[in-house]
């Protein structure tokens, strides 16, 4: 103080005077950088430059200039009437040019924190605002401050955790010791006008509501891109935030209707639908946050964040048809429950895996915060994975030290797996039963496929069906070799066939492509015709069928209509039996018993009631389901046949030149009219030798086959001469 009056009349003993008092006391004077400290848990005023005023029973301080923390307060004063009252009360009021920080640090650095006040431990404000300030404060023990505030927002932005930000706020924020009250404040929140108001509550807790619209582009900062990618328009919601000295709850709630979710199920909704969602967070910003998420249809979850050597780690359980809490609480995201549907290969597609660096980084994060899937328990109604259905499974798995191990459960599938994600991939599976069934979309274009190498796969079936139809133990085993994929081995064996195959996938210009080198034997050719729904078309045989098939996209694309490559077909010692007409199409044609009766003429009844062959023996290649057969020989005590032509495996149709010479009693050959005399010991394998030269056809039955197998078109092209002209000399 540079400057300080001081004058004193009157009889002392009636000092401070006052009070029909004729004396007088009075202490003035100026004030430069003062601190008034009226009270321990309240803020202080301070840098005050103004004056004081000590006259007879009566304080009074006024300042032009102070500061609250570090905001600037014009117009305070400071007045003490009586400072003999019982008790003497202090009035102050001011008006404060102030950060929304300081406005909010004030309610959250007093008592009124514990009351009013307790909405600043969940909201923060910064920016501008002026705070009008009037307290009354009786200088007693126990005595409350009494408080009157209006708050008014100018531009400020209100804060609620990391993701609610109102900007642009405008309106008043009204409090007293007792209570808050903000009715009408507005702003804008994710780009859209919002509307936000305060009031307390009867048990004492502050009620905030907040109401505004999001669209999906704000909607992207809280979603990974893959999702924010597919969602569209706009939604209503509502957010409550309740505030008290033990904590603030967060509920945001919404229909969603207007926003379109273009997610395969369970989270699919169209734009027009409503569907509930509601999102709750007990202790707000303090430790033991936790999360609950409600979605209408059965959908719950429970997030909960702890702080774990100072990193924010995350327990996540979401759990599908059953309640949440009583999920197990599990560190990292874990599903559980039960769902009538799940496509894999839909979700797949909504997170490629061959992310790019971005998202690798995103995954690396998710990771290092705990926010990553770690296992699950779920019961699947409907699952699709690799385009095939499979039904009633249960999947049991955990991921453990980088690795998923676990079992996976349905009347399709039944074993352990362990997956190892590093590189491209691992795969070990023991299964006791797997059924991998027909392609949903067999006719999917190469342009589907990823160029992504494939994983290595060590892969044992006890019990393996392929297309509904059992083969019997399957052994897989196949890992990348540079962009080749190269199987060791595909083998599948069973009681009387044994198949064996190695190859390779790798990706071309065109598209992937698999190349099989296999090899096919049989003891019992009718019980592995039995296995495919022909049993009974095939007496006794062997046989066995060698050589090399292509096709485009993965190994278990195997299409008919896609197949190339070329075979060698070897049967022995056996005996087609009389098929009925529509089955077994195949082998009714190879039997002969497809064409009509007409057009086998005097042999028919040889190939209609079981024809008997003591070899089958043929080349055969393959373009694109078509088997092109060159000198395709089927010979018999019977017969000998002959095919040369082309046979359409997907279409059912074929292009065939067939040479048919009978034979009978033990290789005695008609063939031998010829010569006018039947020549002794003429055998089949002779007679083959004749069919390939000029007088050959002179011996031969010579048909041109065309049409679908289910109704052939026969045509003959020769026959033998008449009897009576091969006895001329």
């Amino acid at each position: 103080s540079t400057h300080v009056a001081f004058a004193m009349k009157g009889d002392l003993w009636q000092f401070p005077f006052g009070e029909g008092s004729d004396g007088r006391f009075l202490v003035e004077g100026d004030i430069h950088g003062g601190r008034l400290q009226y009270h321990p848990r309240w803020p202080a005023v301070d840098g005050i430059d103004g004056t004081f005023r000590f006259e007879n029973r009566r304080m009074e301080i006024r300042a032009a200039k102070a500061s609250i923390f570090s905001s600037r307060a014009r117009q305070v004063s400071a007045v003490i009437d009586d400072l003999r009252g019982a008790p003497p009360v202090l009035t102050i009021d001011g008006d404060i040019d102030t950060t929304g920080a300081d406005g909010v640090r004030f309610l959250r650095e007093s008592p009124l924190v514990d009351g009013p006040g307790a909405f600043t431990r969940a909201i923060a404000i910064e920016g501008p605002g002026r705070l009008k300030l009037h307290l009354t404060y009786p200088l007693a023990d126990g005595a409350r401050v009494q408080v009157a505030g209006d708050y008014e927002f100018t531009g400020a932005t209100a804060s609620v955790g990391k993701d609610l930000a109102l900007h642009d706020v405008a309106g008043h924020l009204a409090f007293t010791q007792d209570g808050v009250s903000a009715p009408g404040i507005t702003g804008t929140l994710f780009g859209a006008p919002a509307r936000l108001a305060m009031a307390s509550q009867a048990d004492g807790r502050v009620l905030t509501t907040i109401d505004s619209r999001i669209d999906s582009a704000a909607l992207a900062r809280f979603v990974p891109d893959a999702i924010a990618q597919r969602l569209h328009g706009t939604a209503q919601w509502r957010a409550r935030i309740l505030s008290s000295r033990e904590g603030t709850e967060l509920t945001v709630a919404s229909d969603l209707q207007g926003l379109g979710v273009d997610l395969p199920a369970p989270f699919a909704k169209a734009a027009g639908d409503a569907r509930p969602v509601t999102v709750s967070i007990a202790r707000l910003g303090a430790p033991g946050e936790l999360t609950q998420v409600s979605l209408d249809g059965g959908t719950e979850a429970r997030l909960a964040r702890e702080t774990v050597d100072g990193a924010e780690r995350w327990n996540v359980a979401l759990a599908f048809g059953v309640p949440v809490a009583d999920a197990p609480r599990r560190d990292g995201v874990w599903l559980y429950g039960r769902l009538p549907a799940l496509d894999v290969d839909a979700w797949r597609a909504v997170f490629p895996s061959d992310a790019d660096a971005a998202g690798a980084q995103a995954a690396g994060e998710a990771a290092r915060r705990g926010f990553e899937l770690h296992g699950l328990d779920l019961t699947l109604d409907r699952v699709r994975y690799l385009d095939r259905d499979y039904a009633d499974v249960h999947a049991a798995l955990e991921r453990a030290r980088g690795e998923w191990r676990g079992r996976l459960e349905s009347p399709k599938l039944a074993g352990s797996v362990t997956w190892n994600p590093a590189g491209n991939g691992s795969l070990v599976a023991r299964f006791e039963r797997l059924s991998v069934a027909e392609a949903a979309h067999p006719q999917r274009t190469q342009a589907s496929y990823s160029s992504r190498p494939l994983p290595a796969l060590d892969v044992a079936a006890e019990r393996f069906e392929f297309r509904g139809h059992w083969l019997g133990r399957l052994d897989l085993k196949a890992q990348s070799s540079g962009e080749e994929w190269r199987i060791e081995r595909l083998d599948i064996s069973n009681g009387h066939a044994k198949f064996a195959s190695k190859g390779g996938w790798r990706p071309t210009a065109d598209g992937p492509i698999t190349t099989l080198e296999l090899s096919l034997k049989a003891d019992n050719l009718n019980a592995l015709l039995g296995q495919f729904g022909y049993g009974d078309y095939l007496k006794r045989g062997d046989g066995s069928l060698e050589g090399t098939l292509v096709w485009p996209g993965y190994p278990y694309d195997f299409t008919l209509a896609s197949l190339a490559g070329h075979f060698n077909v070897e049967a022995h010692r056996g005996q087609f039996a009389k098929i009925e007409p529509g089955a077994g199409k195949l082998l009714a044609l190879l039997s002969l018993q497809s064409l009509p009766r007409r057009a086998l003429l005097d042999f028919r009844d040889v190939f209609s009631d079981g024809f008997a062959f003591d070899r089958i023996h043929g080349d055969v290649k393959v373009a694109r389901g078509v088997l092109l057969a060159d000198d395709f020989e089927i010979s018999g005590p019977s017969a000998f046949v002959s095919l040369d032509g082309r046979v359409s495996l997907p279409a059912e149709t074929q292009e065939l030149v067939m040479r048919v010479v009978p034979e009978v009693s033990e290789g005695i050959a008609l063939a031998a009219t010829l010569i006018g005399t039947p020549v002794l010991g003429l055998s089949t394998l002779l007679v083959s030798k004749l069919l390939r030269n000029p007088l050959g056809k002179v011996v031969a039955y010579e048909y041109r086959v065309t049409g679908s197998w289910d109704n052939p078109q026969v045509t003959r092209i020769s026959a033998p001469p008449p009897k009576a002209a091969a006895a001329t000399p």
